[in-house]
């Protein structure tokens, strides 16, 4: 600033005021089947659809609201969510396996990919107690973007997420 001083005066007093506003999110449609095979098993198939293009901020007169909507609407669309899974018993003993697919709600890839999964679990019934264990993975991929200013470069970064569940339960 040529060679000019500027004092910034942050006051941990001060009250920002923000007029009201209202933020529509999408609706989700769902859908979802079983097939039970008598008492030792079932496959189950879960379906939803989402629409993330229709998210609107409200007042939509408003000038920054109406750059943030066409935004969205130029940079989301919708998305589904697969799910299949089944299990499997044998006697106290129940086997799990899982699958899971969802359609990133990004119109560019680039930004972020869609998202697979799966599950393995395995539970042993002591009739009213339960033990489960089970393990989920899912992986993503992205582009993130390293500094807001200067380096802006981006990079692609695979996300894989794994955990561990362990459960005690009791019926009552």
């Amino acid at each position: 600033m040529d060679g000019q001083t500027s004092t910034a005066v942050i006051d941990p007093n001060a009250l920002n005021i923000y007029e009201d506003f209202n933020l529509k999110t999408p609706g989700k449609l769902a859908a979802s089947a079983a097939y039970v095979f008598g008492k030792s098993g079932l496959i189950s198939f879960d379906y939803s659809y989402k629409d993330y293009s229709e998210i609107k901020f409200k007042p939509t007169s408003d000038p920054a609201f109406a750059t943030e909507n066409s935004f969205i609407s130029n940079t989301l669309q919708s998305s589904s969510t697969f799910r299949i899974g089944g299990e499997y018993r044998l006697d106290e003993v129940s086997l799990r396996a899982g699958y899971r697919f969802e359609e990133s709600p990004y119109e560019n890839k680039q930004l972020m990919d869609d998202l697979n999964g799966y599950s393995l679990g395995v539970g042993y019934s002591f009739g009213n107690y339960y033990i489960d264990a089970s393990f989920i993975s899912t992986e993503q991929e992205r582009q993130q973007q390293l500094y807001n200013i200067g380096l802006t470069d981006s990079a692609l970064v695979n996300t894989i997420n794994n955990s561990f569940v362990f459960t005690f339960g009791l019926k009552l």
